[in-house]
C-alpha cells in the first residue's frame, strides 16, 4: 500500500516538473482545449496550462470568441484547485477558483434573439451527439478580480445596457448544472460607467430558464441601500428589452433608503423625489403592479402607508393609482415639492398655515383626475 501511495506522489512530482517547461504547457493547453471544443462544439483558445503539485492548475489567456470572431470572454489568469471529476455524472469539482483580468462581453448579435453567452452555456447542456448528461461544475469558492462586464442588445439602441468596470466578486457554493446556475454572492463591487457605483452586493443567486432569483439581497450604492428578496419570471431573456411589460416581479423590500437618481438611471421618466425610505411587498409587472404593506417616508416629515394597485407606472405622469386604505401624513411644503414634479402649479401659500395634516381613505384615478373618499385632519 505504501509503495502505491509513494508511486502516486512520485508521478505527481514528475508531472509538476514536466509542466514547468513552456513547451509542455503549450502542448497540454492545445490538447485540453481541443478536446473541449470537439466535445461541445466551441472555439475556445488557451495559451498555457500548468499543473502544480498537488491539486493546482493554472490557465493563462483563455479566450472564448463570439460568432463574429470578436471576444465574448477572456481571462488573463485562472487558478483552479481541482478536487475531482465524475465521468458518469459529467461533473467537475474544485475547492477554489481564482480568476484575474476577466473580460465578459454579453451581446445579442444582430438578427439574434438570445444573448451569445446564453447560447454558449446552452451548448454545455448537450455533449457530442446530443446524448451526454448536462455538464456540471461545483466550486466551493470563486474569487474574481479586476473584471469587466458588458451587456448590450445590438438590435436595440434604446434597450438598457451595462458597462461594468473594476468588477470584483467573492462567491461560495458555485453550482453550474447545464444552463442552471446558483451561488452565494458574499461580495460584489463595481463601477458602472453608465450609472452608479455599486459598493456592496450580497445575495443567494439562482438563474435558470424563465427565472432569476435574488434571495436575502443586501445592496449598497454610493447613494442608496436596499435589502430584501426579488424574483424575476420571463419567457426569454429578450423580455428584459421590454422589462416594464414583459418581466414579472415578486419582491419584498425592507429597511431600504433609496436615492431617486439610482432609479432614474433604469427608468428615465421617474421623477426626482430626492431620497426616501421604503419597505413593502410587490407582485406583477412594472406597468401593472400590486403593492402590499407599503411604507414610504419622504420630504422633511411625510410618510404614506397602505396597499396600492398601480398602472402605467413607467409613465409617471399617466400613473393610475387605486387604494382602499390610504394613510398619508404630510405638510404643505413636501406636497408642493411633489406637485411641481408633475406640473407648474403652485399651491396657495395660505395652506402652509394648516401645518401637518393626515389623509385617510380611498383613492382611484390619476394625479389630475381622480375619485376619493377620505378623512382629513390638521393640526
Amino acid at each position: 500500500m505504501k509503495w502505491t501511495i509513494l508511486g502516486v506522489i512520485l508521478f505527481l512530482l514528475t508531472l509538476t516538473i514536466l509542466m514547468s517547461f513552456t513547451s509542455v504547457q503549450t502542448k497540454v493547453a492545445q490538447f485540453a482545449i481541443n478536446r473541449v471544443n470537439n466535445e461541445f462544439g466551441t472555439q475556445m483558445a488557451l495559451d498555457k496550462f500548468q499543473y502544480v503539485f498537488p491539486d493546482k492548475f493554472r490557465l493563462e489567456n483563455l479566450y472564448v470568441p463570439r460568432e463574429t470572431g470578436d471576444t465574448m470572454a477572456f481571462a488573463k489568469s485562472i487558478v483552479i484547485h481541482f478536487t475531482g471529476y465524475n465521468s458518469l455524472q459529467n461533473a467537475a469539482y474544485a475547492s477554489e477558483v481564482n480568476i484575474d483580468g476577466l473580460r465578459f462581453d454579453w451581446y445579442v448579435e444582430q438578427g439574434e434573439k438570445k444573448y451569445n453567452f446564453v447560447q454558449f452555456i446552452n451548448g454545455f447542456t448537450k455533449g457530442s451527439g446530443g446524448g451526454s448528461k448536462p455538464f456540471k461544475l461545483n466550486v466551493a469558492e470563486v474569487n474574481i478580480t479586476d473584471a469587466q462586464y458588458i451587456l448590450e442588445d445590438l438590435n436595440c439602441e434604446t434597450c438598457y445596457s451595462f458597462d461594468l468596470k473594476e468588477l470584483n466578486i467573492d462567491v461560495e457554493n458555485f453550482e453550474l448544472d447545464g444552463a442552471y446556475l446558483k451561488m452565494d454572492v458574499n461580495q460584489l463591487s463595481t463601477l458602472d460607467l453608465k450609472s452608479v457605483q455599486l459598493e456592496t452586493f450580497k445575495a443567494h443567486f439562482e438563474l435558470q430558464e424563465g427565472t432569476m432569483l435574488f434571495e436575502e439581497f443586501d445592496i449598497k450604492t454610493s447613494r442608496s441601500t436596499l435589502a430584501g428578496n426579488l424574483k424575476f419570471e420571463y419567457d426569454s431573456y429578450s423580455d428584459f428589452n421590454a422589462f416594464v411589460d414583459s418581466v414579472a416581479m415578486t419582491a419584498t423590500l425592507v429597511e431600504s433608503a433609496v436615492d431617486s437618481k439610482d432609479i432614474i438611471h433604469f427608468a428615465p421618466t421617474f421623477p426626482d423625489f430626492g431620497k426616501f425610505n421604503a419597505s413593502g411587498k410587490s407582485t406583477g409587472f412594472v406597468n401593472d403592479l400590486d403593492l402590499k404593506e407599503v411604507y414610504l417616508s419622504f420630504g422633511k416629515r411625510s410618510n404614506v402607508n397602505g396597499d396600492f394597485h398601480l398602472l402605467n407606472t413607467a409613465q409617471i405622469k399617466n400613473v393610475h393609482l387605486e387604494t382602499e386604505n390610504l394613510d398619508l401624513v404630510s405638510n404643505f411644503y413636501d406636497i408642493q415639492d411633489i406637485v411641481l414634479l408633475f406640473s407648474d402649479s403652485v399651491l396657495d401659500q395660505r395652506l402652509a398655515a394648516v401645518g401637518d395634516f393626515s389623509i385617510k381613505g380611498k383613492f382611484n384615478g390619476h394625479i389630475n383626475q381622480f375619485r376619493t373618499d377620505v378623512n382629513i385632519e390638521t393640526e
